[in-house]
Protein backbone atom coordinates (compact mmCIF):
# COMPACT_ATOMS: atom_id res chain seq x y z
CA UNK A 1 0.00 0.00 0.00
CA UNK A 2 1.43 3.33 -0.93
CA UNK A 3 1.74 6.03 1.78
CA UNK A 4 -0.69 8.73 2.65
CA UNK A 5 -0.28 11.71 0.59
CA UNK A 6 -1.42 14.80 2.45
CA UNK A 7 -3.40 17.71 0.00
CA UNK A 8 -3.13 21.25 2.14
CA UNK A 9 -5.79 23.57 1.04
CA UNK A 10 -5.24 26.87 1.63
CA UNK A 11 -7.03 29.66 -0.67
CA UNK A 12 -7.32 27.51 -4.15
CA UNK A 13 -10.56 25.48 -2.26
CA UNK A 14 -11.71 23.68 -5.39
CA UNK A 15 -11.46 20.08 -6.92
CA UNK A 16 -11.00 21.57 -10.95
CA UNK A 17 -8.12 21.94 -12.58
CA UNK A 18 -5.84 21.55 -9.29
CA UNK A 19 -2.51 20.18 -9.79
CA UNK A 20 -1.59 19.28 -6.18
CA UNK A 21 -4.93 17.14 -5.69
CA UNK A 22 -3.97 15.42 -9.09
CA UNK A 23 -0.18 14.87 -8.08
CA UNK A 24 -1.86 13.59 -4.38
CA UNK A 25 -4.19 11.33 -5.84
CA UNK A 26 -1.55 9.43 -8.57
CA UNK A 27 1.42 9.25 -5.61
CA UNK A 28 -1.50 7.26 -3.36
CA UNK A 29 -4.04 7.31 -0.83
CA UNK A 30 -5.17 11.29 0.14
CA UNK A 31 -5.93 13.07 2.80
CA UNK A 32 -7.24 16.23 2.56
CA UNK A 33 -7.17 19.12 4.80
CA UNK A 34 -7.90 22.67 5.77
CA UNK A 35 -6.10 24.38 8.70
CA UNK A 36 -8.08 27.30 10.17
CA UNK A 37 -4.71 29.61 11.69
CA UNK A 38 -5.22 32.15 13.97
CA UNK A 39 -2.47 34.27 12.31
CA UNK A 40 -3.99 34.19 9.02
CA UNK A 41 -7.69 34.88 10.53
CA UNK A 42 -6.51 37.87 12.63
CA UNK A 43 -4.11 39.20 9.93
CA UNK A 44 -4.64 43.14 9.19
CA UNK A 45 -5.85 42.50 5.76
CA UNK A 46 -8.52 40.10 6.68
CA UNK A 47 -11.83 40.30 6.91
CA UNK A 48 -15.29 38.69 8.29
CA UNK A 49 -16.40 38.93 4.52
CA UNK A 50 -13.24 36.66 4.00
CA UNK A 51 -14.41 34.47 6.82
CA UNK A 52 -18.42 34.17 5.34
CA UNK A 53 -16.74 33.99 1.92
CA UNK A 54 -14.55 30.96 3.17
CA UNK A 55 -17.24 29.30 5.19
CA UNK A 56 -19.34 28.49 1.67
CA UNK A 57 -16.36 27.52 0.15
CA UNK A 58 -14.96 24.93 2.66
CA UNK A 59 -19.13 23.28 2.76
CA UNK A 60 -18.79 23.09 -1.35
CA UNK A 61 -15.35 21.34 -1.02
CA UNK A 62 -16.96 19.13 1.98
CA UNK A 63 -19.28 18.17 -0.38
CA UNK A 64 -17.25 18.09 -3.62
CA UNK A 65 -14.59 15.70 -2.04
CA UNK A 66 -17.11 13.48 -0.64
CA UNK A 67 -19.29 12.83 -3.34
CA UNK A 68 -15.95 11.38 -5.06
CA UNK A 69 -15.09 9.53 -1.94
CA UNK A 70 -13.02 11.23 -0.35
CA UNK A 71 -13.24 13.93 2.77
CA UNK A 72 -11.62 17.24 4.25
CA UNK A 73 -10.45 17.62 7.96
CA UNK A 74 -10.68 21.03 9.35
CA UNK A 75 -7.86 21.67 11.90
CA UNK A 76 -6.93 24.60 13.69
CA UNK A 77 -3.92 26.09 15.08
CA UNK A 78 -0.47 27.31 13.94
CA UNK A 79 1.50 25.94 10.89
CA UNK A 80 3.57 24.03 10.73
CA UNK A 81 3.38 22.66 14.57
CA UNK A 82 -0.26 21.73 13.40
CA UNK A 83 1.40 19.09 10.74
CA UNK A 84 3.67 17.93 13.11
CA UNK A 85 1.19 16.73 15.82
CA UNK A 86 -1.03 15.28 12.83
CA UNK A 87 1.76 13.13 11.43
CA UNK A 88 2.19 11.78 14.66
CA UNK A 89 -1.06 10.79 14.75
CA UNK A 90 -1.34 9.54 11.19
CA UNK A 91 1.51 9.76 9.27
CA UNK A 92 1.93 11.27 5.77
CA UNK A 93 4.91 10.73 3.00
CA UNK A 94 4.45 14.29 1.80
CA UNK A 95 2.38 17.51 1.81
CA UNK A 96 0.71 18.76 -1.83
CA UNK A 97 -0.12 22.48 -1.75
CA UNK A 98 0.22 25.43 -3.86
CA UNK A 99 2.93 27.66 -3.52
CA UNK A 100 1.59 30.80 -1.40
CA UNK A 101 2.01 33.94 -2.64
CA UNK A 102 -0.50 36.21 -1.55
CA UNK A 103 0.77 37.95 1.35
CA UNK A 104 4.05 38.53 3.78
CA UNK A 105 2.51 36.17 6.21
CA UNK A 106 1.36 32.97 4.32
CA UNK A 107 4.89 33.40 2.35
CA UNK A 108 6.38 33.00 6.05
CA UNK A 109 4.09 30.36 6.77
CA UNK A 110 4.85 28.41 3.58
CA UNK A 111 8.65 28.03 4.64
CA UNK A 112 8.61 27.33 8.35
CA UNK A 113 5.86 24.32 6.87
CA UNK A 114 9.08 23.68 3.97
CA UNK A 115 11.65 23.96 6.40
Amino acid sequence: MSAVQLLWYKRDLRIADHAPLAGAIAAGPLVAVYVHEPEQQHAADRDLRHELVLHDALSELHASLHARGARLIELHGSLPEVFVALHGAMPFSAIWAHEETWNALSYARDRRVRA
